[in-house]
This record gives C-alpha cells, structure tokens and sequence, in this order.
C-alpha cells in the first residue's frame, strides 16, 4: 500500500511470516462492496484497494495490466463483438455489391456484343451502375439515425453497438449501484412480468 495515498497500485501477497496486525482493506473499487476485508498473513492485496487504518508489509506479485484490476480492465476494453446489426449492414452490402458485379456482367454482354455500342457510352453506364448501386452512406444513415434516437432519449454509449445490445435485451438484473457485486443471480419468478 503507498503510504501517502493508502492506495494500492500493485498486486501483493502478505508473506506468512508478517507479525503485523491484519489491516482491512476496503476493495469497494473491485467488487463495489464497501465493506472491509480482513487480510491475514498469506493473503493477497489487490491493486485498486484503500487501506483505511493500519499498514502492512507486502511482496509485490503483480503490476500495471498483470495485476487483476488491470486484466479485468484489459478485458472490457479488448471486447469486440460484431453484433446483429453490423452482420445485417455487411449481408446487404454484400448482396448489393454481388448484384452490381453481376448487372455489370449482363450490361456488358448486351451493349457490348449484342448492341455493338461505342466505348466511351458503355463505360458510363458501368460506371452509373457501380455508383449507384453501392450503399456506401446506409450504414452512416443508420447510425446517425440511432445516435439522435439514443440522444433524445438521454442515452450515453461508447459504441453505437451497445444501442443494438440494449434494444435485444429482454430483462436486465442490477444492484442499486448498477453492477452485479454476487456471482450468484437469484430471479424471483412472482416478480417479473412475462
């Protein structure tokens, strides 16, 4: 624990042999829970914890994004899941793009060898078809349509996914801090509406 700040900044074990008198830790910035834990000798210290009285001696373990603040850390900000939406938004740019490839294909077969057309002409039609035919601006459209939806409605995302991700969701279980703090969820049938 740093003396000046009683804050952790490093993962620790408490070696087995300290004679200190356990100091209790507060992890409420880990699991959300305000109350202290007790450390014996032998236990961790994680980094993120503030010791509110006392001070002990540790063997530092674990610093920066090893540490197991930062791997929970690292893994919120490493997720990247491709949701619904962005799969439905690359299908249909994906049949557009195969239908242009294949319009563009019979446009040259029948202005070419069948019409007998100029060159210059025909290369302005492939080029109309080719423009034309690509969404390039829906998915911009789209997610600026959700942004100011998400806006009047007094939402704030990071990701524009995270809209996709709440709008799906049937029933969404929280504390009144807004985290989940037990690893175990219990849901009383008699007081959800189905």
């Amino acid at each position: 624990m740093d003396e000046e700040t009683t804050f952790g900044v490093a993962d620790a074990a408490v070696p087995t042999s300290s004679s200190d008198a356990p100091t209790p830790p507060t992890e409420s910035a880990l699991t959300v829970e305000s109350l202290t834990v007790t450390n014996a000798p032998g236990d961790g210290v994680y980094s993120g914890s503030t010791c509110k009285q006392g001070e002990i001696e540790a063997i530092v373990i674990a610093t920066g994004v090893h540490t197991f603040f930062g791997k929970a850390a690292h893994l919120v900000d490493s997720t990247h899941q491709v949701g619904h939406f962005q799969k439905v938004l690359t299908a249909i740019g994906n049949f557009c793009i195969c239908s242009i490839a294949v319009g563009m294909i019979i446009e040259i077969i029948v202005m070419y060898p069948i019409q007998h057309r100029d060159y210059r002409p025909g290369i302005d039609n492939l080029l109309v078809l080719l423009i034309g035919g690509i969404p390039i601006a829906m998915p911009t459209v789209l997610f600026v349509t959700m942004a100011i939806g998400s806006h009047r409605l007094g939402a704030i995302t990071k990701r524009m996914t995270a809209i996709e991700e709440m709008a799906v969701m049937d029933v969404l279980c929280s504390d009144k801090t807004g985290t989940l703090t037990l690893k175990n969820l219990t849901v009383d049938k008699n007081l959800i509406e189905v």
